[in-house]
């Protein structure tokens, strides 16, 4: 079975600067990134409901990056595939990880949808409640286990979090 730490690949901050620096730079580093196979320009602005030419900018500079190759007939793959890419801590928090919840929730409401929510609140110590989080966080990475690198009949990228949010103290 696959485990989350095993396949950390750390980006830099020019790498990660462009992955999040616009919508696109990012998608279609997610897809690539999450398949094994190469993909051509037009397959990619398909798939993710962008334009080529926007598609095709953001390709050549993962390609630059060493994020991406190129194969002969013009596709491109990423050689680390299923690799967990890890960014800068102070290039997500919290300006990053905001827009990425923005882009995700873009491309869901375009492509996908939500296909579990689950919500409640309670009043509990929040010491005791912390305590669950490394619980909680492995019961997130568990779900990796289901990752694939080819195409099925049903796979999808899926966008999955944990949030815990502290409302106000009483």
């Amino acid at each position: 079975m696959r485990r989350f730490d095993d396949h950390i690949e750390p980006l830099s901050r020019k790498q990660s600067d462009f992955i999040l620096g616009a919508l696109e730079n990012y998608w279609v580093f997610i897809v690539l990134s999450n398949d094994s196979g190469a993909w051509s320009p037009d397959r990619l602005a398909d798939a993710t409901g962008l334009p080529k030419r926007v598609v095709t900018n953001s390709l050549q500079g993962l390609f630059e990056l060493g994020l991406l190759e190129k194969t002969a007939d013009g596709a491109y793959r990423c050689p680390k595939a299923a690799s967990v890419f890890l960014h800068p801590q102070d290039n997500l928090w919290p300006q990053g990880d905001e827009r990425l919840r923005k882009y995700a929730d873009l491309i869901a409401a375009r492509k996908g949808g939500t296909l579990l929510e689950k919500r409640f609140t309670a009043r509990a110590s929040e010491a005791e409640l912390k305590s669950f989080f490394p619980l909680m966080i492995r019961g997130l990475n568990a779900a990796e286990a289901c990752t694939v690198l080819e195409t099925g009949p049903d796979t999808a990228l899926f966008s999955m979090q944990f949030l815990v949010r502290k409302l106000f103290p009483f």
